[in-house]
């Protein structure tokens, strides 16, 4: 069907094959992200996240198509608007990196100028356009072919994860009590990148003692030279939540392995198989987006979607024009801890024995929070000071959720707050040794325990991670677990894939200078480069 429009030229309100550009390009981004980052998402991901960008661009194209009456302008239209909105925070980014590029208003001012003067062009075009509609639908063709060959190749490739067989690396289990039995609620609550107290002092001028000595007076023990055993998110938590060390984990399996021992832990198998309901907060970060063993899931809202799916949306409003309404990506990282700490308060008051598992993504970045709570989306994400306003935060908050969950409680409860790794990304700024920054500040982490006297006359200064729930299972709940040695591992993209353990060379929860200097690395780059495979975080 074709009629004149006002240009003169005939115009088709049906599209060709020509006019698919509209369609091919949120599938071009989603798939180019999605092939850059497969150690994140999986095809089910991909292909979900390109669903939800489709539907908006098929309604803008219907939309112009009827204002416009030309499905080949509406389609030009639709493709130039998407093109627009896809990378306006990254086009923002790049203006206000040029010396003389001028502030965030005229930054706005200089591309909303385009756009309008673009679409303005666009819509007084022609001619039949069709030359220009193909040229345009084959450039997104190309590359978007491309990008699904190497993430199909990448996934083929991928060996099949292994299973998860608790049954031969577990003790015998106690008998289960019953569900009414005086059993006391347990909450892990893991504060991302929280530096250890003297770390912080040091490195960031900031005296956590306040806090700390809060803590105690409320009955916790603080492992006052605790270290993580892996300074990555990923590798940390699995090994914390599975009682053990990475001694089989494969580089070849990636990030996908380490999310799967977090969805289906040993800790959580035990205490479900002992009649705890297992209560866990979905985050937009992939290992701790969901849990495949909990009984009920809180935090973030979107569980509908798959786990990598709603860390992909993250990622594209991170760098397109919806990063400016309501804080964007970052609001929604602002408004997941707001909602997380209001439900932890709230748990209490549900039936029965508890385990929950709650990963605060804060204080790691991105910065979100002044020191008084409010909310900024421009906040200096290089700053030291930047980075303790987030702990202040965090310590107000934590504090305050420890108090109304004791008070609510009718059984004593048990409340684990640990941090992964410490912060040791906020080198550059300050003109440092990125690399023994990174060592320094990472090693050494919160780790407080509000427990019985069973497991508190257990505990121990320089306890790590691993050990938490083998005491707290073995000493409170009747299972079989011995501790094991403490020991400490380095994971860094510097030695990808060598996992370097550097237990010899820490001290007192704090570890030796020079473990990453240029000629560990390059030593240790000569052995692992051997079995090349995708970084983990």
């Amino acid at each position: 069907m074709s009629h004149a429009v006002s240009d003169g030229s005939s115009a088709r309100l049906t599209p060709k094959w020509e006019d698919a550009h509209p369609w091919l390009l949120p599938a071009l981004v989603v798939m180019s992200l999605g092939s850059r980052n497969v150690n994140y998402f999986t095809l089910a991901d991909v292909l979900a996240m390109a669903g939800l960008t489709l539907l908006p661009v098929t309604v803008g194209f219907l939309v112009l198509l009827f204002v416009r009456r030309s499905a080949r302008h509406a389609a030009l239209l639709t493709s130039w608007i998407s093109l627009l909105v896809f990378y306006y925070g990254s086009l923002c980014d790049g203006l206000a990196a040029i010396p003389t590029g001028g502030g965030a208003v005229l930054c706005h001012a200089v591309l909303i100028s385009i756009g309008v003067g673009v679409t303005a062009v666009i819509w007084h075009l022609a001619g039949e356009l069709k030359s220009l509609s193909k040229f345009v639908s084959l450039t997104m063709a190309i590359p978007l072919v491309a990008y699904s060959a190497k993430f199909g190749m990448i996934l083929v490739r991928e060996p099949r994860l292994p299973q998860i067989d608790f049954a031969n690396t577990a003790p015998d289990r106690p008998e289960a009590a019953s569900a009414e039995d005086g059993r006391p609620d347990i909450y892990y609550i893991v504060l991302d990148s929280y530096g250890r107290s003297d770390l912080l002092q040091k490195a960031y001028d900031f005296d956590n003692s306040e806090f700390l000595e809060g803590l105690r007076q409320r009955g916790f023990y603080v492992a006052d030279k605790s270290s993580t055993n892996y300074p990555g998110t990923a590798f940390s938590l699995s090994s914390t939540l599975n009682m053990r060390y990475h001694e089989s984990f494969s580089p070849k399996w990636g990030y996908k392995s380490l999310a799967q021992m977090l969805r289906v832990h040993e800790v959580g198998q035990n205490l479900r198989d002992h009649g705890y309901q297992l209560i866990h907060f979905n985050t937009y970060f992939v290992p701790t987006a969901c849990s495949d063993i909990s009984h009920l899931s809180l935090g973030e809202p979107t569980t509908w979607l798959p786990a990598g799916t709603r860390m992909l949306a993250i990622r594209l409003i991170g760098h397109s024009a919806f990063r400016f309404f309501n804080g964007g990506d970052k609001g929604i990282i602002a408004a997941e801890h707001r909602r997380a700490f209001s439900q932890l308060a709230e748990i209490p008051k549900l039936r029965g024995p508890k385990f929950t598992f709650c990963h605060l993504i804060t204080p790691h970045k991105p910065y979100v929070f002044t020191r008084d709570g409010q909310t900024e989306w421009d906040l200096d994400q290089t700053s030291r000071q930047i980075y303790v306003d987030q702990v202040v935060y965090l310590n107000r908050e934590v504090t305050r959720t420890i108090d109304v969950i004791r008070s609510k409680s009718k059984v004593p409860p048990i409340i684990i707050v640990q941090s992964d790794h410490g912060p040791g990304y906020n080198s550059l700024k300050d003109g440092l040794d990125p690399l023994e920054d990174y060592v320094q500040e990472r090693v050494p982490i919160l780790n407080a325990y509000l427990v019985p006297e069973s497991m508190r006359s257990e505990l121990y200064p320089t306890i790590t991670p691993v050990n938490t729930f083998r005491l707290l299972l073995s000493k409170c709940f009747g299972f079989d677990y011995a501790p094991l040695p403490d020991r400490n591992f380095l994971v860094h993209q510097a030695i990808w894939p060598k996992i370097l353990e550097i237990s010899e060379q820490v001290h007192d929860g704090t570890p030796e200078p020079g473990l990453l200097s240029p000629t560990v690395v390059s030593k240790t780059n000569t052995i692992a480069k051997k079995d090349s495979a995708t970084w983990v975080d």
